[in-house]
């Protein structure tokens, strides 16, 4: 059921919130769960050792690519709906709808994902340890350190009100920049401060808002921004080593630090302009709206293919990365439908004892 606040996907956002929201934002976010899918594939064939066969720069370049790309368009998809959802529901009522989602969310599938791999520790990449288990629930262990993170941010930004002028905002935007800059390509391992680097697309997405970023696509060619960001992207990646927002593969340097922030700026302004253009592809649509389905399920069901395959035999990288991501992609659709069917809803958003959900309101 709807809560009193909507409920949330991955980047924080309230869905079917408004009729200025459009169809691009959505594709953004698909665009982003599709990649967040793949980096996890790719990094887990390569732990296994399914990609040895490839050139290890590849395996590097390609790491690189996704995960400059995709955790910072989520975030600034996360800011988006702060400033109109406060405005609408109240400080309180957003922020408590907020918790309510994250915290479960993160409790739970940590759980869920924990209890998974203790069970076929013996098979998986990163075996888990019951000492392990326990602390993966305040150490960043997998995807869902996003989720306290999230929280962290947004309370942060419905305190400082960012939005309430433009010299309060500018001076707030610089320094989440500064503090950015100063921890980027680092592994921060403790969850609320993993991620940490990422404030400022999130501040930026709630400087601006949903409206203003719709309205954008009327004042500029969707396919001139998307395609000058996606080369200077591709020289970025080409002639520097950038360091990404949370971890790097090369040398930690005022160089990669400097390039990752400028492939990351340009990267997700290329995506955000491309989901304009992809708007009308409904498939990325769906995948949009259902990325927090994706995102919480989506480690089992990767880990899984990529366990069976191995003990079939198969160790063709590229077969593995299809069968993969279609996994990853397509596994917490179905899960999704058969909780919803069963009345387990509370897989993929917060009880409503928790939410104090508007029984008058339609389903989730």
């Amino acid at each position: 059921m709807w809560p009193v606040v909507p409920s949330t996907d991955p980047t924080g956002a309230a869905r079917a919130e408004s009729p200025a929201r459009d169809r691009s934002i959505d594709v953004a976010k698909g665009l982003a769960i599709i990649a967040i899918v793949v980096g996890h594939v790719w990094r887990g064939l390569n732990s296994s050792g399914v990609l040895a066969g490839l050139p290890l720069n590849v395996v590097e370049e390609v790491d690189t690519a996704l995960y400059a790309v995709h955790l910072p368009v989520f975030a600034f998809l996360a800011g988006l709906f702060v400033r109109r959802s406060v405005d609408r529901y109240g400080a309180w009522d957003y922020l408590r709808q907020r918790a309510a989602d994250f915290v479960w969310l993160y409790l739970l599938w940590t759980v869920l994902q924990g209890l998974v791999r203790l069970w076929t520790t013996t098979a998986t990449n990163h075996p888990l340890t019951p000492e392990s288990f326990v602390e993966s629930f305040w150490t960043k262990d997998s995807q869902l350190w996003f989720l306290p993170f999230l929280l962290v941010v947004t309370v942060l930004s419905v305190l400082t009100r960012p939005w309430r002028s433009v010299s309060f905002g500018a001076l707030t935007t610089g320094l989440t920049i500064l503090v950015a800059v100063a921890l980027w390509g680092l592994d921060i391992p403790w969850i609320g401060l993993a991620g940490i680097q990422l404030l400022p697309f999130f501040w930026l997405g709630c400087m601006m808002g949903a409206g203003q970023l719709i309205g954008l696509w009327s004042r500029v060619r969707w396919w001139a921004l998307a395609l000058t960001g996606g080369v200077l992207f591709t020289l970025i990646l080409s002639v520097t080593d950038p360091a990404t927002s949370t971890w790097t593969a090369y040398p930690r340097t005022p160089a990669s630090v400097a390039a990752g922030v400028a492939a990351a700026t340009v990267g997700t302004i290329s995506a955000l302009a491309l989901s304009k253009g992809l708007a009308r592809v409904s498939p990325l649509v769906t995948l949009g709206q259902r990325s927090l389905d994706i995102f919480l399920a989506h480690i089992l069901a990767t880990a899984g293919c990529r366990i069976l395959l191995l003990q079939l035999g198969v160790e063709i990288w590229w077969v593995h990365l299809i069968l993969g991501v279609a996994a990853g992609l397509t596994f917490p659709l179905v899960l999704r439908a058969v909780a919803q069917r069963a009345g387990a809803s509370w897989l993929f958003s917060a009880p409503s004892l928790l939410s104090r959900a508007n029984t008058a309101s339609g389903s989730h």
